[in-house]
């Protein structure tokens, strides 16, 4: 039989490697986790209240919490796309339609201020689109999820659910982008990690905080575009 702290831990290793999954900042920018912050920081994070007796030691196996790391990794994104690229103020090309935005897209990544280390970002519709070989020279790698496109070198996309990037497609230079984290202690395993996760327990529930404490700087303006997809 777990204890009662067995299980918790067990529930926030679980919050732990969700978020690790899903978080893609650390892939999309120039990333460095540091050990204080200043007034340009943001949180990204929630509150989640349970009953204090799910995690007693002759209660079922408590499952489904995990899924709080997943929000919180897509929640960073979704800041990055309408918070932060909207305040940077930069040209979105837009009204595309499916038969014109793969040639803008592939211009733009033949330009000058792309190359290596350059990634997209869209949905998963889009996404299918760029990989449809029946209608344009795209080479599909199914093992990393990367396409070669008239490149001498390999793209990475990450796709995305529509409630985070809506019609967007996103094309950056990892080196675009400055973020920084606040590292965080595991409280399972002590390491250093981007994610802060606290459960606390008041009188008859057990809470749980779990956030990222992080900004982004715009470094290189010339190494991102923006697609409108109609």
């Amino acid at each position: 039989m777990n204890t009662r702290k067995e299980k918790i831990d067990s529930q926030i290793e679980a919050i732990y490697r969700l978020f690790k999954q899903n978080e893609k900042l650390p892939d999309i920018t120039n990333h460095t986790l540091v050990g204080k912050t200043d007034g340009s920081f943001i949180q990204n994070g929630l509150a989640v209240k349970m009953d204090g007796g799910l995690f007693d030691p002759d209660a079922p196996q408590l499952f489904g919490l995990e899924r709080y790391g997943t929000e919180v990794a897509l929640g960073e994104i979704k800041y990055f796309v309408d918070e932060f690229l909207s305040k940077a103020s930069l040209k979105i090309d837009s009204d595309l339609n499916p038969s014109s935005f793969r040639s803008a897209v592939l211009n733009c990544l033949n330009g000058a201020p792309f190359g290596l280390s350059t990634v997209i970002l869209t949905s998963y519709e889009v996404e299918s689109d760029l990989y449809d070989n029946k209608y344009y020279r795209v080479q599909f790698d199914p093992e990393t999820r990367g396409f070669i496109a008239k490149l001498p070198q390999r793209v990475r996309i990450y796709p995305f659910q529509k409630r985070i990037i809506g019609d967007k497609l996103i094309v950056l230079n990892t080196s675009a982008i400055g973020a920084q984290t606040l590292a965080q202690d595991n409280p399972v395993t002590s390491q250093a990690e981007r994610l802060f996760v606290h459960a606390s327990d008041y009188r008859d529930e057990t809470r749980f905080e779990i956030k990222t404490v992080f900004k982004l700087q715009l470094l290189d303006s010339s190494k991102i575009r923006i697609f409108q997809v109609r």
